[in-house]
């Protein structure tokens, strides 16, 4: 039993098969889910028998209100369930994910400055200390830290644990996250001096050490959920002045991005290649491909051209000949 029941079209009995095998591979699987509702429903209202290319046409067409990689992303999840079903039925219609709409530009990426961080912090900082939220100021602080310093994505930063925090060993450890995978990630003096204080302030609410770290609720013992969190993080940005690219609401995931971007450009301005960097800054993000850390290359490019157009400007007022100068 998945979500609110089993499916119910005539393709139900192989979707439910489909989940369920997915969910024994240790997936959560639930956006994928709530995707094959709508096709099952759509087919049930069809009353079709099999999903043809005529039915997978037509209920591509009821998706036209959602954006183009939202709809890629949907046809893509019904691709998968026809290729699982190939396995046992090799006339099974499987659509050509070529005719999927272009996934589009990405969202280019919001950097802040480290002084927009230390505004966020303050601003965190300045929340009241409400009674359905007694540590709002510090989990908010927390999170900030949390998501800048060690890069983390939203679902990361919720679902950690007290006892993921090791001040001894100045580690983080972060469990099944994308992909199904954990990995450890170093914390630096500050960072760990700040989580102290946190965990400090944590101590005032009993709790198991199996606890959510970042917590709500008149006793603290409510975790947040990504929706909730979300809305805090947009509250704070509105309140430190800080938009996205094109006057865009900036995001939690934002901080990540600037995480990438500044652990390149300390690279650099040390004098060390950014590229040979990657592999640890993948691994420290949880990247399954070094091709999603290089894309935070791009985004200093820039500044690198900037430095040597500068560069250049120096070594040609340097080898400009003095006045007087004979070079006959």
């Amino acid at each position: 039993m998945t979500g609110s029941g089993r499916f119910q079209s005539a393709l139900g009995p192989q979707i439910q098969a489909y989940v369920e095998y997915k969910q024994a591979l240790g997936l959560i699987f639930k956006g994928p889910v709530c995707v094959l509702r709508v096709l099952d429903r759509f087919l049930s209202q069809q009353r079709a028998d099999d999903l043809t290319p005529g039915i997978f046409d037509a209920w591509s067409q009821t998706l036209g209100h959602l954006s183009p990689r939202c709809r890629r992303q949907y046809l893509s999840i019904a691709r998968h369930l026809c290729l699982y079903r190939r396995r046992t039925d090799p006339q099974c219609f499987v659509p050509d994910s070529i005719e999927f709409p272009d996934r589009g530009p990405q969202r280019p990426a919001l950097i802040l400055s480290e002084a927009q961080i230390q505004c966020l912090l303050d601003v965190a900082a300045a929340l009241p200390a409400r009674a359905h939220s007694p540590l709002q100021p510090e989990v908010y602080r927390q999170a900030i830290t949390l998501g800048y310093a060690c890069g983390l994505r939203r679902g990361e930063l919720i679902r950690l644990a007290v006892s993921d925090c090791d001040l001894h060993q100045r580690t983080l450890l972060v469990q099944q996250s994308k992909g199904r995978k954990s990995r450890l990630v170093a914390l630096s003096d500050s960072v760990a001096k700040q989580t102290g204080q946190y965990l400090l302030a944590r101590e005032r609410f009993p709790h198991a050490r199996d606890a959510p770290l970042l917590v709500h609720g008149r006793h603290c013992s409510l975790p947040y959920s990504g929706r909730g969190i979300d809305c805090g993080f947009q509250r704070l940005f509105r309140n430190a002045g800080i938009r996205g690219v094109g006057g865009r609401p900036a995001r939690l995931h934002d901080l990540r991005h600037s995480h990438a971007v500044h652990v390149l450009l300390r690279c650099y301005h040390e004098g060390i290649d950014p590229q040979s960097r990657l592999p640890a800054l993948a691994a420290s993000m949880g990247h399954v491909s070094l091709a999603s850390t290089a894309y935070y290359l791009t985004q200093i490019e820039p500044v690198i051209q900037q430095a040597g157009e500068r560069f250049a400007r120096y070594a040609r007022s340097i080898a400009a000949p003095l006045p007087g100068d004979d070079h006959a």
